[in-house]
């Protein structure tokens, strides 16, 4: 067969002119967009701030965003570290082609400095204004650059992907025409830029022979040290990708991690490091350790969301890191690495752990804790109880009573557990309570020297007694409440949890540390349990020793046993999961028409991503099936991947659509008042004030339904933002306002100066 045959391969003269005639047609399809912009533009302007921009905002374009792209690009890398190193390959160039398309597309923007669509404001006296102005930065398209130049490379490692990749990136770059962000020609030139970068890096590539050695399995290329680092590299690169990712991206929307943000910026602020303030008021519900860290990483890196959640996720990769020692020291590598990622895939940690709140960093001091108290236990010695006695003490400096967990366990372990030598002597056990005292008591001393019986009072008996006899501000539950929280929130683990509580161990190492899981997880469950105000982050500190457990069953199954119970649980579970998520818009529509709150733009915003939600669940469901036919591997690897899709829905989706519901909407609602009325001074109604106060770096004033005649008062002195709960409209609709925003369940209103002689209730606002 000669060269000139129709079925010969094309020669590279051949490759280079196709190439370059599709650059240049993609050139030419950036001129003619530059031609029609002005027709398009005027075509979607009606979408211009409606609701379905909103959707497509929240729902389209996200994939499109750095928050979902780089969490997306490290899980390939996680999962290829693990199973395929194909998909290694194809993470790493995705993550360089995304680097560089998103560095060339930005200074393109300065360079060009185009106005976006409907700009309407003075250009920046000087060059440099345009680094800053967001403004004047349309051309070219970012978003679309990056997420093209990642369709590219990742389809020439998975050709079978290229046209469902390719349809995702066009209608990235669809939505920023349609939600008027961008020009056509700006986003066809991120395009451009996107498949010029993609194609540079894949050139590379192909010389480094990446491409041609994408399908060998065992290509791996690792020494022996990164072979036994590699498992805990994996640990602590899921857990910051879970705990890091846009962890400020959201504003403080839990009551608790508002007030604890505030009362850490009020310490700061005031220099007072033993009182804590907040709204200007004394705050003594919680002891000061959390506040402590959170003023810490204010001093570093600034007041904000990001810097307030900052310790609870750090602690949260602590908390995984030493769940992966304790569990590769005792069983091995393997068992660790499952141990670690069973904990950081969980939404439990995932949800919790990117919350300023003191769970994770009591989960975190329980379990080193614990580790210390089996040292001691074993082996004897002073390290031990010292590290025991700081610890024990540090926890109780962080959340009070519950820091008593740790001991707690120990006592009850030490009754149960006789078998092996015990090394805690009397000696020892006087030096852990002397290190506790020396770290816990002092503040607690100076508390009480300050503030007297009103301090031990509030603390001791409202928010510790109180607490434990009856529901405080409507936090109750039936006793089996954590139960079902478990098992929804440690799902798809949960399921193989059963087998592991009952299994023994021969060896005594492994016998002492799984009879100290079951003790841990028997004695958190059931205190709590029988608490009557109950709180889903109260049963935290009982997840790593879950995950323990849970990782050895895990690693049994990829080696000897395949038991159908769990597996046919997981199909179940996956199944029941996915369809509640599936009708979350339908039970939000239904709470908002009982709270009297108009929802339909979220609702639609929820689809997408509870759509994604169910589909993770979906494939989990398929790993329970192919677990059946006894690929406990396969099985394994689709699980994760299914929760890794469950992760990214909820809190790249859901969360940021529900988080206004969720007490987010005050600090938004400020914000928005402080850029565009900033002569009039902002007042709450039936709000709590943290987080506003937080925003704003002072205390604000809120009125209760009681004071609307001090309200009124107010409002006739001068200008007013009033942020009021929706479902109070039959007072705040009776008030002048010029314009209103609602955010979730809140409204901020523009109200003038009243006159004088003015009523409430005989002017409505337009």
């Amino acid at each position: 067969m000669t060269s000139s045959d129709s079925g010969s391969p094309p020669t590279r003269s051949t490759q280079t002119r196709s190439r370059l005639l599709l650059w240049i047609a993609l050139l030419v399809a950036v001129l003619v967009a530059f031609l029609i912009d002005g027709p398009v533009m005027d075509a979607v302007s009606p979408l211009r701030g409606s609701d379905i921009a909103d959707s497509l905002n929240g729902t389209v374009r996200r994939p499109g965003t750095g928050h979902f792209q780089i969490p997306a690009i490290l899980l390939m890398v996680l999962l290829g570290a693990l199973f395929s190193c194909r998909l290694l390959r194809a993470g790493g160039w995705a993550l360089l082609a995304f680097a560089l398309s998103a560095a060339a597309a930005n200074i393109l923007k300065v360079i060009c400095h185009r106005p976006r669509p409907w700009v309407d404001k003075p250009l920046p006296e000087a060059w440099t204004g345009y680094l800053y102005d967001s403004g004047f930065q349309s051309f070219p398209s970012a978003e679309t650059a990056t997420t093209f130049a990642i369709a590219a490379s990742a389809s020439a490692f998975y050709p079978r992907l290229r046209l469902p990749l390719y349809v995702i990136a066009v209608l990235v770059g669809a939505a920023r025409v349609l939600v008027n962000r961008h020009y056509l020609s700006d986003v066809a030139a991120g395009a451009v830029v996107g498949l010029a970068v993609a194609h540079f890096c894949l050139h590379y590539a192909s010389r480094r022979g990446s491409l041609a050695s994408a399908g060998r399995s065992d290509d791996t290329r690792f020494t022996p040290a990164a072979r036994r680092a590699l498992p805990l590299a994996v640990v602590v690169l899921a857990a910051a990708v879970v705990l890091l990712t846009g962890l400020g991206a959201l504003p403080l929307f839990g009551r608790d991690e508002s007030l604890y943000a505030e009362a850490a910026r009020e310490m700061l602020a005031a220099g007072d490091w033993i009182t804590p303030r907040v709204n200007g008021v004394h705050f003594f519900e919680k002891p000061p350790l959390y506040y402590w860290m959170a003023g810490i990483t204010y001093a570093l890196a600034g007041v904000s969301p990001f810097a307030a959640r900052l310790p609870s996720a750090l602690l949260g990769i602590l908390t995984a890191v030493a769940v992966y020692l304790v569990a590769a020291r005792v069983w091995g590598r393997r068992v660790g690495l499952l141990s670690g990622l069973a904990l950081v895939t969980c939404l439990q940690i995932a949800f919790i752990g990117r919350m300023g709140i003191m769970d994770v960093p009591l989960t975190a001091l329980l379990t080193l804790a614990l580790i210390a108290y089996a040292a001691w236990r074993r082996r004897g010695g002073y390290a031990a109880p010292v590290a025991f006695g700081a610890l024990v003490g540090s926890a109780v400096l962080l959340k009070g009573f519950a820091g008593f967990i740790a001991p707690a366990v120990a006592m009850l372990h030490g009754l149960l557990y006789r078998r092996g030598e015990g090394r805690v002597s009397a000696r020892t056990t006087l030096l852990a309570f002397v290190i506790f005292f020396v770290v816990a008591a002092p503040w607690f001393v100076a508390m009480g020297l300050q503030h007297g019986e009103g301090y031990a009072s509030k603390l001791f008996l409202r928010e510790h007694l109180t607490r434990m006899i009856r529901p405080m501000q409507g936090h109750g539950g039936p006793v089996f409440y954590y139960v079902a929280l478990i098992f929804v929130s440690f799902f798809p683990w949960v399921v193989f949890l059963p087998p592991a509580l009952t299994r023994r161990e021969d060896d005594e190492e492994k016998s002492f540390w799984r009879s100290l899981c079951v003790v841990w997880i028997a004695a958190v469950l059931i205190s709590f349990s029988l608490v009557s105000t109950k709180l889903p982050g109260y049963v935290t500190p009982l997840f790593p020793a879950m995950a323990i457990l849970v990782g050895i069953e895990l690693d049994r199954r990829l080696t000897t046993e395949s038991g159908r119970g769990s597996w046919i649980g997981l199909v179940a579970g996956a199944v029941l999961l996915g369809t509640a998520f599936a009708l979350l818009p339908m039970f939000g529509r239904s709470l908002a028409e009982r709270e009297q709150i108009d929802t339909v733009g979220d609702v639609w915003r929820l689809v997408v991503p509870v759509s994604f939600c169910a589909g993770g669940y979906a494939i989990i469901a398929v790993a329970g099936v192919v677990g059946l036919a006894g690929r406990a591997r396969r099985a394994l690897g689709c699980a994760i991947a299914g929760q890794a899709v469950v992760l990214a829905a909820v809190l790249g989706g859901i969360l940021p659509v529900l988080s206004p519901y969720l007490g987010g909407a005050p600090a938004t609602l400020a914000e928005v008042a402080q850029r565009e009325i900033p002569e009039s001074e902002i007042v709450l109604y039936e709000t709590y004030p943290e987080a506003v106060a937080f925003v704003l770096r002072r205390p604000v004033r809120t009125f209760s339904r009681h004071q609307q005649a001090d309200l009124l008062s107010e409002l006739r002195q001068r200008p007013v933002a009033l942020i009021a709960p929706v479902k109070q409209k039959e007072f705040w609709q009776a008030l002048p306002y010029r314009r209103d925003l609602r955010n979730g369940a809140h409204v901020l209103l523009d109200v003038p100066a009243m006159e004088p002689e003015g009523n409430a209730a005989d002017v409505h606002g337009e």
